[in-house]
């Protein structure tokens, strides 16, 4: 059945009347090109927005950060958040609990809430770009 034709329509278990468009139709994609983005500096590192719990209705933050050799948070725990690092570019070093290892370009990292975990670029001359993420259950 045509929804503009009047009468109901049902599309993935939801009704649509023909008065309104279906949801699929409304413009809600999050798009933040490449240098934008609020940027905030803190302790020598610079972390730049690309998604934020509000614009993501509550499911996650992407956070992209530049840390320079040496840089990066002290050891901290999150207890409402899980965190993920995919690194673009450079190597950093992740505590994890009580042990570290070595994330480079490309690796991806899953830290569970409640894990004592900063990261630390591994002073090599590049920058390390991770980008964060973290996400609410």
């Amino acid at each position: 059945m045509d929804p503009h034709e009047g009468g109901t329509h049902v599309s993935h278990g939801e009704e649509f009347d023909g008065t309104r468009d279906p949801p699929y139709l409304t413009s809600r994609a999050v798009h933040v090109p490449a240098g934008e983005g609020p940027t905030t500096w803190f302790a020598g590192d610079t972390y730049t927005i690309k998604a934020s719990r509000e614009s993501t209705n509550g499911t996650f933050a992407l956070v992209e950060a530049t840390v320079p050799p040496g840089g990066g948070p002290i050891a901290h725990v999150h207890t409402r958040t899980d965190e993920a690092f995919f690194i673009l570019s450079g190597e950093v070093e992740i505590l994890d609990g009580a042990r570290t290892f070595l994330a480079v370009t490309c690796d991806f990292v899953f830290i569970p809430r409640g894990t004592r975990a900063p990261l630390q670029d591994h002073g090599r001359p590049r920058r390390a770009d991770p980008v964060h993420v973290y996400a609410r259950r």
